[in-house]
């Protein structure tokens, strides 16, 4: 390599099984408490998450054991959903 020249990289130390990426707008804190809302069966159900790193591409890394790969997570109207109420997916 030159003096003078840069490179970007990601080094990917490990996985952790409960961990899951997700738009960062997915993610609301009320009381100090991380959450998204999980939609299913026309409803939507609050899942606590623990926050970690985020990407530059706007996502974050979320971990619950409630937080499967392939669960539907709500982006929009976040802030007129709570725990069980009822959706329309669009």
């Amino acid at each position: 390599a030159k003096p003078g020249l840069f490179a970007d990289a990601e080094i990917a130390l490990g996985r952790d099984e409960h961990a899951r990426l997700v738009p960062e707008r997915a993610v609301t804190a009320l009381a100090g408490t991380s959450r998204v809302f999980r939609i299913a069966a026309g409803s939507a159900k609050e899942i606590a998450v623990e926050v970690g790193d985020r990407t530059p591409d706007g996502r974050v890394e979320v971990r619950s054991e409630d937080l499967k790969i392939g669960d539907a997570i709500a982006i929009e109207g976040i802030g007129r959903l709570s725990d069980g109420a009822e959706v329309e997916v669009r």
